[in-house]
């Protein structure tokens, strides 16, 4: 009984409309920056605790003897997003300042439906990130405009000059890139024969990592 009082305090099994009153106040696509009111949790957990009081007795002996609920100072933030659907290994950090150098303590990271996401931190949250997970590296090309994409080019190796872009080219059936297409655009571009294009060369163009996002506290 403890251990789950205690998840109240948490938010654990409480309803979204006792978070969120209103589904205006968390429009999609929106973020809704928080601080969490003691006094509000505290009744929660009274409320809780007050069905099993029968009679004054038992009134008496709760205003004796309150439960402990003291915990530091929560801030965070509230998401709806399909970002929030879309990538379920989404990693959010917190921090007491614009700059991000002073990481906060993560206190609850809760989805409380497919798009909607709570995080609460140990004190007062200046900035929040969101990015996914370091390893989730891939290739990406860039969407020039519907039904055509291109890429930014690296300097390759031993080079200081920076290729021209390529494209835009054209996509293929379903939207897809001929590898092909792409490795040729991307020789011409370096000044070289195709046939001298290889995977690794590919890989040095169309690496990408993840992305972060980051949204300042006003």
């Amino acid at each position: 009984m403890r251990d789950w009082l205690t998840g109240l305090t948490r938010f654990e099994g409480v309803p979204f409309g006792y978070l969120v009153p209103d589904e205006g106040l968390l429009p999609a696509e929106s973020i809704r920056f928080l601080g969490v009111d003691q006094t509000w949790v505290r009744h929660l957990v009274d409320g809780a605790v007050s069905v099993g009081r029968l009679g004054p007795a038992d009134e008496a002996r709760d205003a004796a003897a309150p439960l402990p609920l003291e915990f530091p100072t929560l801030t965070g933030a509230l998401i709806r997003s399909q970002v929030v659907s879309g990538y379920p290994g989404l990693l959010v950090d917190g921090y007491a300042d614009r700059a991000g150098t002073a990481r906060l303590t993560p206190w609850v990271t809760r989805r409380l439906g497919p798009e909607v996401l709570l995080c609460l931190f140990e004190g007062e949250l200046a900035r929040l990130d969101l990015h996914q997970p370091p390893e989730a590296q891939h290739l990406a090309v860039e969407l020039r405009s519907p039904g055509s994409f291109g890429r930014t080019l690296r300097a390759p190796g031993g080079s200081e000059r920076v290729p021209d872009p390529v494209g835009p080219l054209p996509l293929g059936p379903r939207g897809t890139v001929s590898p092909t297409g792409l490795a040729a655009a991307i020789a011409g571009s370096l000044g070289v024969p195709a046939a001298e294009v290889d995977s690794g060369d590919l890989a040095l163009q169309l690496t990408e990592t993840a992305e972060r996002v980051t949204f300042l506290r006003p």
